[in-house]
C-alpha cells in the first residue's frame, strides 16, 4: 500500500507542476496579445523631433509593454542624442509609452585644433564642428561663453571635456563657473 501512495504522490506532483506551467504559459501568451504598444509619446524635446527620439529608442508600435526594457531604451536615447541630459520612460497601461526628455543647455564653446566644442555646464560635449560651420538646432555660437586658454584633448561628442595633463584644475574651475552661471 505504501508503494501505491508514493506512486500517487509522484503523479500528483507531476500534474500540479504541469498545471502551473500551463497557467503560466497561458498568462504570458494572453498578456502578450493585449499589452501591445499603440502609442509612443515624447515630451520635452526642442533640439530633436519626437520622431528622432523614437527612432533611436529602439521602440516601435506593437512592442509588448511587459518586455520593454526602460533602462535600455533610456541608454539608447542618451547615447545617440548628445543634447539629451536625462530620460524618464513610463509605461502607461494598457498601450502607451511616455518618454520624458530633459535637454542639456549649451552654455560655452571651446576652440581646439580647428574645431569648436560646444559644451553644457558640466563640461559634456554636445556638438563638435569645424570652425565656421553652422551648429545643430539653430544654436547661435555667438551667444555662448567662449572659453580661451583651456588645453584639452580631442573629446568625442557625449563625453566630458578631457584636459591635457597639467591643466585639470583649469578645466575644473571652468566647469564650476559654468554650473554657477547656469544656476
Amino acid at each position: 500500500m505504501t508503494g501505491s501512495k508514493r506512486h500517487l504522490s509522484k503523479t500528483s506532483i507531476f500534474y500540479i507542476f504541469l498545471g502551473v506551467l500551463l497557467i503560466s504559459l497561458m498568462t504570458i501568451i494572453g498578456t502578450g496579445a493585449f499589452l501591445r504598444t499603440a502609442e509612443i509619446r515624447v515630451e520635452g524635446v526642442s533640439t530633436y523631433s519626437p520622431q528622432e527620439v523614437v527612432e533611436v529608442s529602439g521602440l516601435s508600435p506593437g512592442d509588448n509593454l511587459i518586455f520593454v526594457n526602460t533602462q535600455t531604451v533610456s541608454q539608447n536615447i542618451r547615447n545617440s542624442l548628445p543634447f539629451v541630459s536625462s530620460v524618464q520612460i513610463t509605461k502607461v497601461l494598457p498601450d502607451k509609452v511616455l518618454i520624458e526628455i530633459t535637454e542639456s543647455t549649451a552654455v560655452a564653446s571651446v576652440t581646439f585644433a580647428g574645431e569648436v566644442y560646444i559644451i553644457d555646464s558640466s563640461g559634456r560635449v554636445l556638438a563638435r564642428l569645424p570652425v565656421g560651420d553652422t551648429p545643430p538646432g539653430g544654436l547661435d555660437i555667438g551667444k555662448l561663453i567662449e572659453i580661451r586658454g583651456a588645453e584639452i584633448e580631442e573629446t568625442a561628442v557625449g563625453n566630458t571635456l578631457r584636459p591635457v595633463f597639467g591643466s585639470e584644475t583649469k578645466i575644473q574651475y571652468v566647469q564650476d563657473v559654468l554650473v554657477t552661471l547656469e544656476r
